[in-house]
Order: C-alpha cells, then structure tokens, then sequence
C-alpha cells in the first residue's frame, strides 16, 4: 500500500480554440468527446463539441488517456510532465490541475469507479510488466484492484456501471484475452479467446466494446454481451484499417473509436462515429495528426 500527497496547480492554458493547423468538423451532437492529438506538434489533451476543437492543455510533456468522472467535473489523464508518467486530475470547472501520483514508475489508462471517488490505472510493477491498481481521491492511498489473479498480467480496467464488475485486458498464453472480475463474489472469468484487448462498457451496462484482431489482423471495433455472448464485429467493412479505442456515446447507441489507413499504420488515426443500430460511420474530425484514446461525454 502506498499513500501519496496530492498536489495543486493551476492550468492557465485550457480551453484555447485550436488555430495552428486547419481542420474539419462533422460533429453535431450535443455532447463532448475528448481525445489526445498532436495538433501543435505537441501531445496535448483536446475537446471536440459541435463545431468547436478546444485545446484543454498545454504542456511541453505528453498529455494523454482522457478520461471524465460519471458527473462530468473532472478528467483524469496520464502524462510525463515529470518524467516519468503519473497521473493528474483536472478539475473542468476551475481548470485546476492535480497531481495525483508522484514516484518514479510508470501509471497509465486511468479510469473511474462509477461513485467518481476512485481511479484505477495501471502501475508499472518492472520494465514493461504492469499491474491494475486503484486510487482513492480523498484518502490517496493506492492498492492493487485484483487480488490472486490467474492471469499474468490483468491492464486496461474499466467498471461496469453496476461499480461490482471490472472488465480488463488479461494476459493470457500468446497473447491478450478480455476478461471480468466480480469483485463481490471475487470470480474471474474469461470472455474471449486471445487477440482481443481495451475494453469499455456501455453507459446503460448493455455492451463491451473492445477491440479484436481475430477477423482482419489490424483491429476492429467488436461487441459483446457482460456475459462475453453475442459478439459482433462493427466494422468488418473496413479491412484496410486498423480501428482502435472504441468508447460509447452516452445514450449508448453510438461509439467513437480512432481509425487509421493501413498504409499510415497507427500514426494516421482519425476521429469516426459509429451509429449501432445503422451500422453507418462517419469521420467527425479530420486534421494532420494522430487522434487517440476518444472519450464520449455529455
């Protein structure tokens, strides 16, 4: 267990309109996605609204993994501002910024419990080695999130709404798998079999989507059922794209992931809806840098 002392800044630069390169919008919901990009030839954290691109934070560091408490008020993100990666809480109402984790191993992919209260990440255990962890906000203690898992290594956490089951990326022979812990009944199970990773639940708690290599080798966007039933691969029309970081709209019927051209690799990836009831997608920004790790909210 490790207790940490929080720290307090202020974030003078957030929501700057970006105006340093050109860019296109087609996103006229009323709702906020949020997403990291190099826009400025630096890695900073960026709000998209109907009609608006908004710079959120300015920083010399990379800023990345966005992620927005249940009540809307506060973003988590990872960034190595100093030095190493740690994690820092914004405040979207003040724009104060908090530093929440000081030492020198790495911690990524922050995300909320449901009661806001609590963040889990992934603390760097050894090189390239990562275990989930969670981060009370009021006390700053940090504890590891699974205990005695089968797994070698369990990343990526994000809770169902229910705040009792965890969905995760485990590390499984040859590779990744999806995978649920019931943190009452203190259960794992496995959802799929490898090649699969990152998944993020449905606001209404219906749906995982993750992202899945088994059918074109690059990555798509897939569903599945909490229960690991009734996987559908939402973008199996777009083979010569590797199609990442999916997350739900808020009303759960949409979800924004980040889709690059095969010929780009994964440094061409561009903002798309995707309507899952039509099946429809759509780019919703496009500009020249690599757009990562969406977060929809309202």
């Amino acid at each position: 267990m490790q207790k940490i002392v929080c720290g307090l800044l202020v974030l003078f630069l957030a929501t700057v309109s970006v105006r340093a390169k050109s860019y296109q919008i087609d996103f006229p919901m009323e709702s906020k996605i949020y997403f990291n990009a190099p826009i400025n030839n630096n890695q900073d954290i960026y709000l998209l609204t109907a009609g608006k691109l908004l710079r959120l934070t300015s920083d010399p560091a990379n800023d990345e993994w966005p992620v927005i408490s249940p009540d809307g008020t506060k973003m988590v993100f990872q960034s190595n501002r100093s030095g190493n990666y740690n994690l820092y809480l914004l405040d979207l109402k003040t724009n104060q910024l908090r530093q929440l984790t000081f030492d020198s191993r790495n911690k990524l992919s922050p995300s909320f419990h449901p009661n806001g209260e609590t963040v889990v990440f992934d603390l760097e255990i050894k090189p390239n080695t990562f275990s989930s962890h969670k981060l009370s906000l009021s006390s700053g203690k940090i504890v590891p999130l699974f205990p005695e898992s089968p797994y070698n290594q369990n990343i990526v956490p994000f809770y169902h709404p229910d705040g009792q089951r965890i969905f995760f990326t485990a590390k499984v022979f040859l590779g990744w798998a999806l995978a649920l812990y019931n943190e009452p009944a203190k259960e794992y199970k496995k959802l799929t079999k490898r090649g699969n990773c990152r998944p993020k639940v449905s606001p209404d708690g219906k749906l995982v989507a993750y992202v899945s290599f088994e059918d074109d080798g690059l990555g798509d966007v897939c569903t599945i059922t909490p229960d690991g039933k009734n996987r559908i691969n939402r973008t199996k029309n777009r083979s010569h794209h590797y199609d990442y970081y999916p997350c739900f709209s808020p009303d759960s019927k949409w979800i924004v992931f980040s889709s690059s051209p095969r010929e780009k690799g994964k440094q061409g990836y561009q903002l798309y809806i995707l309507n899952l009831q039509s099946g429809e997608t759509r780019q919703i920004l496009k500009v020249d840098a690599n757009c990562q790790f969406p977060f929809w909210s309202r």
